[in-house]
């Protein structure tokens, strides 16, 4: 099997607001790599970038799913925060 992820770049992680500053992402159980084999999602990492001129703060954990990724965003004080419009979150993952 390859090692390629969605080698058709048709799914997208579904995105949820799950409380103040709290996200989670979550990506297909199976994805089919550029050989048509399914392959089981196993997420390693991920890493958030923050894309902004304001000071926020983002950390990221992958459960014990290896499919879902907890996202937290944090102020300058270090309270939670949704953040608003112009405010991005690059989250990378392998």
């Amino acid at each position: 099997s390859a090692e390629s992820w969605d080698a058709d770049g048709a799914s997208m992680p579904t995105f949820a607001r799950t409380g103040l500053g709290l996200y989670k992402l979550t990506y297909d159980a199976s994805y089919t790599d550029k050989d048509g084999l399914t392959v089981a999602t196993n997420l390693l990492w991920a890493v958030p970038v923050v894309q902004t001129l304001s000071v926020f703060y983002a950390t990221a954990a992958i459960n014990a799913d290896k499919r879902t990724v907890d996202l937290r965003v944090r102020d300058a004080a270090f309270a939670s925060v949704d953040p608003g419009a112009g405010h991005k979150i690059l989250v990378l993952v392998g």
